[in-house]
């Protein structure tokens, strides 16, 4: 018969290795995991050589499906994407792209994928002393980033924008965000300059400017931009020489300047951008329907 002694270490055996196993369970695990990342993160870039600092930034088993369930972000053209894939539990199968609750309205859960870190954008962005239309205090804000010699910011002017504020008037607040493409629109950026001093000596005076360039875009080009300007400061009842000189000193650089970095923070490189409560949609002129969606 053991003694008593010897029974107390036995016992004392049997409980690390109860206590052992877990814990060697949870490596072996985790270990597997990582090995699961790795080998998705080494094939995605081998896969699509072309992105830049694609990162997997969440990578789990999915709780209401037998999978790794991971996320990737990755960079086109200076702007930061994401995207979705899961994995089989053996490693073995990669799948991108969605999967969809068809239980879920299709409408809904297309605007809360869309909505992802929409809290973050709008934290980045600076709505003081930037011209709006609508009310000030409306719960839905829609911000457009946009350029004066953009032909497609002329098209969203002339039609989307009119459609926007006909249809809700002050049930929202439809705020405007210089983004000239100086690499491609060689007076873009001064047009930007006249508008800005327009709402320094004015607020309201802003989109009466606003309007003009516009209208007159296909008229404009870096030779006569001066004098057009001295042209729509007159039509809109503003002091022409305080117009030119604030416009001449470039005195409202810092305002253009300041939205064109809040831009690139966002990841956005192209206009029209329209972004609604800090969720960004597809870049360019949306249909009006397409719009009224979200």
């Amino acid at each position: 018969m053991p003694s008593k002694r010897m029974t107390g270490v036995l016992a004392l055996f049997v409980l690390m290795c109860f206590i052992a196993l877990p814990a060697t369970a949870q490596k072996k695990a985790a270990d597997k995991d990582a090995a699961i990342k790795n080998k998705v993160f080494s094939y995605l870039q081998k896969l699509y050589p072309q992105l830049q600092g694609v990162t997997l930034t969440e990578f789990s088993k999915d709780e209401k499906l037998p999978y790794y369930k991971g996320t990737v972000t990755f960079t086109v053209q200076n702007r930061t994407n994401k995207g979705y894939f899961y994995v089989t539990p053996d490693g073995r199968y990669l799948v991108i792209g969605e999967i969809y609750d068809l239980s879920v309205d299709p409408s809904r859960a297309r605007w809360e994928k869309m909505a992802e870190g929409a809290a973050q954008r709008m934290a980045q962005i600076n709505l003081n002393n930037r011209p709006f239309k609508g009310k000030a205090d409306a719960k839905v804000v829609i911000i457009e980033y946009s350029d004066f010699q953009c032909p497609f910011c002329k098209r969203a002017f002339e039609n989307l924008v009119p459609q926007i504020l006909n249809n809700y008037g002050d049930k929202v607040k439809f705020v405007f965000k210089h983004l000239p493409l100086t690499q491609i629109h060689p007076w873009a950026q001064s047009a930007a300059i006249a508008a800005a001093c327009a709402a320094k000596l004015n607020p309201d005076a802003f989109w009466g400017m606003h309007d003009r360039l516009f209208q007159n875009q296909s008229q404009i080009n870096v030779e006569n931009l001066r004098s057009k300007i001295e042209s729509f400061a007159k039509e809109i009842g503003l002091d022409s020489e305080k117009l030119l000189a604030c416009y001449d000193q470039k005195a409202s650089m810092d305002i253009i300047q300041a939205d064109q970095a809040e831009a690139r923070k966002l990841g956005i490189s192209g206009t029209p951008q329209f972004l609604i409560n800090g969720v960004m949609l597809r870049s360019g002129v949306l249909p009006f329907n397409e719009m009224k969606q979200y």
